[in-house]
């Protein structure tokens, strides 16, 4: 599915990889750049944030 350019449903999932949703997603370079100016602490954070991102519990 990657390879063909496939995308995940983020609301829906539970089980895609960190490495697998960066390869999928090429905006998610954009988007950590701004998460990082708007929130560099990671106060702001959710189960999905941790394990996608490897933010804080």
């Amino acid at each position: 599915m990657i390879a063909e350019g496939g995308r995940i449903y983020l609301s829906k999932d539970a089980f895609t990889r960190p490495e697998h949703y960066a390869a999928m997603d090429p905006r998610l370079p954009q988007f950590l750049a701004v998460r990082d100016r708007i929130d560099p602490q990671r106060t702001i954070r959710s189960a999905q944030s941790v394990r996608m991102f490897g933010d804080p519990p």
